[in-house]
């Protein structure tokens, strides 16, 4: 009986220490009530709340077996950059016998043009599912943030892509449309050296019991899903860090931040792990999905269930965020 607790008591502390070092992350948490929004957030929260409304209910649900759905997407996408100046090109994907489209848009460096800060989202939602929150927020987010800091100066070179092919069958596929951007990436060797994937960032909870999580992480998460996380594979650890310490300097949005196996679910699947898989450092920003909200993925996803406010407070915080990776002054870990 000793040697058995003894066992126990050691597996517990390596359970313990291995979700410490997967949930260690820098910088100090917003907490408490949080201020008003400032005049860049209000406005923020207007425009993201258009481009919601203008994929999940005026375009729709955004499956891949309806290209014209798609199509509608990527034109809402490309009306809301042409005036930004970035290269937009349309890059045509195949799987499994269905054709997709990844539109992507780039802002060329000055001093380190070989090296790209990449910000992705997907276009396409669940058969059925409108998609407000998985992932016309998403959308949402990395338009306009391909909006504000196109007019800015960068080091590395800036791309806002957006892909299709996401959702199943694909997730998790070589077919993913992620996955086909990060490999034609790869082949022609450009060096990708932070990728941001945007997946649900539109819901937001103070209730107590609002947010789960899986088992260890429920140990270390909060139980209200009023935070935005930011999560990575163990591979791309290091971007996490900086992500989130620096995230934490500028947000005015409380943030957690955790790394998982590559496999592990409910990431293995997305944007992130197709990234990662394809070799490049990357971290998905989210609301944690089904997690926290029931809707997720279903047809009740709907524009006017998400809260812009705080969407807004994400999206002013990775702005400077994203500045501060393309500019190369990122805090360190």
């Amino acid at each position: 009986m000793k040697n058995f607790i003894v066992f126990v008591l050691f597996v517990l502390a390596l359970v313990a220490g291995f979700t410490w070092y997967l949930t260690d992350v820098p910088g100090t948490k917003t907490v408490g009530a949080l201020p008003a929004l400032d005049s860049e957030e209000e406005d923020l929260k207007g425009e993201l709340q258009q481009h919601v409304v203008g994929l999940a209910r005026d375009i729709g649900a955004r499956s891949n077996s309806d290209p014209s759905r798609i199509a509608s997407a990527i034109g809402h996408v490309e009306d809301a950059l042409r005036r930004t100046g970035l290269q937009i090109t349309r890059e045509p994907i195949q799987a499994a016998g269905k054709s997709g489209m990844n539109l992507i848009a780039d802002l060329r460096g000055s001093s380190k043009p070989n090296e790209i800060v990449l910000v992705g989202a997907h276009l396409d939602s669940p058969r059925g599912s409108p998609g407000a929150d998985c992932d016309a927020s998403g959308v949402a987010v990395a338009i306009e943030l391909a909006q504000r800091l196109s007019s800015a100066s960068s080091e590395r070179t800036l791309r806002f892509a957006f892909f299709s092919l996401s959702e199943a069958p694909f997730a998790g596929t070589d077919g993913q449309g992620a996955f086909q951007h990060a490999k034609k990436c790869a082949e022609k060797q450009e060096k990708i050296v932070a990728a941001l994937m945007l997946e649900g960032l539109g819901s937001f909870s103070d209730q107590p019991g609002s947010q789960s999580a899986p088992f260890p992480f429920s140990f270390s998460f909060p139980d209200k899903g009023d935070f935005v996380a930011f999560v990575s594979d163990v591979y791309s650890r290091d971007l996490l860090r900086r992500s989130i310490a620096e995230f934490r300097v500028r947000a005015r949005m409380p943030s957690e931040g955790c790394a998982v196996p590559g496999v592990y679910p409910g990431f293995s699947g997305t944007d992130a792990a197709a990234f990662s898989r394809g070799g490049f450092p990357a971290v998905l920003v989210t609301d944690t999905g089904s997690l926290r909200y029931s809707e997720y993925g279903k047809p009740s996803d709907t524009h006017d269930r998400l809260d812009y406010a705080r969407m807004a407070r994400v999206a002013a915080g990775l702005q400077s965020l994203v500045a501060s990776l393309a500019s190369g002054r990122a805090a360190a870990p």
